[in-house]
């Protein structure tokens, strides 16, 4: 899975889904398919644990877990799980234990994701950092290491780890802007009419024994 040479890579802005990723030898319209439920490892492996490069500034670690253990960890598994850690919503302590100048950049990436803009996901995002917000512009999938660069990486071996490389932020190309946006507005569409969909609380109804008692009292009542 690394963009080495002339080989086939994934195209992957990883503010996005999984369903943005392309493949890049195939049409601008084709969503990732070719290699999808291809081994990730070789020998293959039921688990693996993830970490971006520090430079990046990600602090997590996070484990893939093969989706078939039959199977193994699949490349799909690998990119299904970096994206469901990204889109995890952050711990307050994740912002306050940063440096300044990490919270600066947050902050930063934090207003620029959640523009309505076809490069950022946008609104979809809601409210509250998520683990995406630590990439900022460095949020372009550039593929996967293992041994000597988890080593170089980290200082020390790390059995069962891959490294996750990103590069910064680049211009999408026209097609890829147009169907960004299309994702984004059908996910806030999708979002809309699930909201509308939601019942509307009603009050509870009276209670037959307070009615009683209110009849009860003034039966019993003294004229004036």
């Amino acid at each position: 899975m690394d963009e080495t040479g002339d080989q086939a890579f994934l195209n992957w802005n990883m503010l996005f889904g999984p369903n943005m990723v392309r493949r890049s030898d195939d049409p601008m319209s084709v969503s990732w398919s070719n290699g999808r439920r291809e081994p990730a490892t070789i020998p293959r492996v039921n688990n693996l644990t993830l970490m971006f490069l520090p430079n990046v500034g990600y602090p997590w670690k996070f484990e893939v877990v093969a989706s078939d253990p039959a199977c193994g960890v699949l490349c799909e598994d690998v990119i299904m799980g970096i994206s469901a850690d990204l889109y995890k919503l952050a711990e307050q302590d994740d912002y306050q234990l940063s440096s300044t100048a990490k919270q600066s950049e947050l902050r930063a990436a934090y207003q620029r994701n959640r523009e309505r803009n076809a490069h950022v996901p946008g609104g979809v995002l809601g409210q509250g950092m998520r683990r995406l917000d630590w990439l900022g512009q460095t949020h372009w999938f550039a593929g996967i290491s293992a041994g000597a660069a988890a080593k170089r990486a980290w200082g020390m071996d790390l059995p069962g780890s891959l490294v996750i490389n990103a590069t910064r932020m680049r211009g999408m190309s026209e097609q890829e802007a147009r169907e960004a946006e299309y994702h984004t507005r059908r996910s806030e569409r999708a979002r809309s009419r699930s909201r509308r969909r939601e019942p509307t609380p009603q009050p509870p109804p009276e209670s037959d024994s307070e009615d009683s008692s209110e009849d009860d009292s003034d039966d019993d009542a003294s004229p004036v």
